[in-house]
């Protein structure tokens, strides 16, 4: 919906002159009724500056389940209903502090345009039910109310160390910092909050929310900003619910589970209820076991090297039941592991995990995943493309060289033009004592809803292992080819 689009956008640039065009006499009214628009026409404005007011990032907006990037900033359109559309925003106090608002947007036709005919602004900052806990957080990392992720956190604690105000003593405590900053009702009769237990090995705590009004239950994982590197107040904030599937593994006794004396099996029936062997190497003595049980499966990791084993905290597998590939490779005692843990819809994309063992046995883990070959991906291959012909032409912008000419792109007259390339969504790794990286390329066209990949090449470059000034690994992409097919 347009009009909803571009009333969002208007909002939260405080873009008060286009709210005005945009709104029927009655919402004008009541905008000035919640003290949101005042002046007169010419010199209208949108919110005070004491106000909480959206975030200024870039966000997704959602129509049901269909993704669009756009250059909207603070706001997602939730959904939209007939002449009805629901917009979510994440507004920010001078704390700063995130609160989710839920606007309704009636749109009817007046004379010659549409218009906002009906308005409507729910601001959750006292949250007292399970169902407007639902409505406002689907998920929180990564999303607007992360503080990790957002930028906002490093602000609060700067905030928080240089006020004298007690009031931000309860940042310092999961139990109160949850309230605070998901906003629920301070009311421990109608908002109770229980610690699951204590404080797990990675220096987080798991806590249940139970809304006594609807009986709702929710699982909130809250981390300290101190021992994330991001700061050093220890104050605590929430993250989506992590079940602690080391601490669980390290519970279990490891003689039990050796003496088990497991295989590696293809059988995609197993039973991921209980811990497997997803991986060995005839004559060296390394197994892989991944954990599972009654409630999370395809995470947790456990790698016995003789008489040493090393755990760690990675998804595995997916549900399509694919296991992962090892290498060993002797002479820098490096043990590589490829991960299948991204599939779905178009998608079938690996991770890489390179892994160095040290006398005392301990497995150092230096990851490659997919957020990182996308962006070497999208600094390495560029494109250009004649129309009239419809040639696509593939460069690798290290040197400018021209690496595949695919003829014919797109093969049919339907559709707009072509957007671009898209790249990461499908690929491998190739282990070995030179580590290859495969990439087919998938290309974008106007009014097509998937990236089409039919007649696209498979990219191929080696991956390069280099170590800064720390002794950390890094991970670069040589020189790009076209192979025939995947391995």
């Amino acid at each position: 919906m347009r009009v909803a689009r571009e009333w969002g956008e208007a909002f939260c640039n405080r873009d008060a002159e286009a709210i005005v065009a945009l709104a029927e006499a009655s919402v004008e009214e009541a905008l000035r009724d919640r003290e949101l628009l005042t002046g007169e026409p010419g010199a209208y404005g949108l919110g005070r500056q004491s106000f909480a007011w959206p975030l200024d990032d870039t966000c997704l907006v959602r129509v049901h389940s269909k993704e669009v990037k756009v250059n909207a900033p603070g706001y997602e359109i939730y959904d939209i209903h007939g002449n009805q559309a629901e917009i979510t925003y994440y507004a920010v106090t001078s704390d700063p502090r995130v609160i989710v608002w839920r606007e309704t947007l009636t749109v009817d036709v007046v004379g010659d345009q549409y218009q906002v005919s009906d308005w409507e602004l729910r601001t959750f900052d006292h949250i007292a039910s399970g169902s407007e806990f639902a409505a406002c957080y689907q998920y929180i990392s990564g999303t607007p109310m992360d503080y990790m992720a957002n930028g906002l956190g490093e602000s609060l604690e700067f905030t928080v160390l240089l006020s004298s105000q007690l009031n931000y003593l309860g940042l310092f405590e999961p139990e109160t910092a949850v309230v605070t900053l998901l906003n629920l009702l301070d009311n421990p009769n109608k908002v109770q909050i229980e610690r699951l237990s204590e404080e797990r090995y990675d220096g987080k705590v798991d806590l249940r929310i139970t809304f006594h009004e609807d009986g709702q239950q929710f699982l909130i994982t809250m981390t300290r900003l101190g021992d994330s590197g991001t700061g050093i107040s220890g104050m605590w904030v929430p993250q989506d619910y992590e079940p602690d599937i080391l601490g669980r593994f390290l519970q279990m006794d490891w003689n039990e589970i050796e003496a088990r004396r497991l295989t590696l099996t293809e059988d995609v029936a197993s039973d991921f209820t209980d811990i497997l062997c997803i991986a060995e190497l005839p004559g060296l003595p390394m197994k892989m076991y991944g954990y599972n049980d009654e409630e999370y499966s395809f995470r947790g990791v456990a790698i016995q090297i003789g008489e040493d084993v090393n755990y760690f905290d990675w998804y595995y597998a997916t549900s399509r039941f694919r296991y992962p590939s090892v290498y060993w490779k002797a002479d820098d005692r490096q043990l590589q592991v490829s991960l299948y843990n991204f599939t779905g819809t178009g998608v079938s994309a690996e991770e890489l995990h390179v892994l160095r063992q040290y006398d005392t046995g301990t497995l150092t883990d230096a990851a490659f995943g997919y957020s990182d070959y996308t962006t070497l991906l999208e600094e390495r291959i560029g494109f250009t493309y004649d129309e009239a012909s419809k040639t696509l032409h593939l460069l690798d912008l290290a040197d400018s060289q021209e690496v595949a000419e695919i003829v014919g792109i797109p093969d049919t007259d339907e559709g707009g033009a072509l957007l671009g390339i898209a790249l990461g969504d499908n690929c491998e790794f190739i282990l070995g004592d030179t580590i290859r990286y495969r990439v087919m390329v998938g290309f974008l066209v106007e009014d097509w809803a998937t990236v089409q990949y039919e007649h696209m090449p498979i990219l191929e470059a080696p991956v390069l292992i280099d170590y800064d000034e720390n002794g950390e690994l890094i991970f670069n992409l040589g020189k790009f080819r076209v192979v025939e097919d995947w391995e």
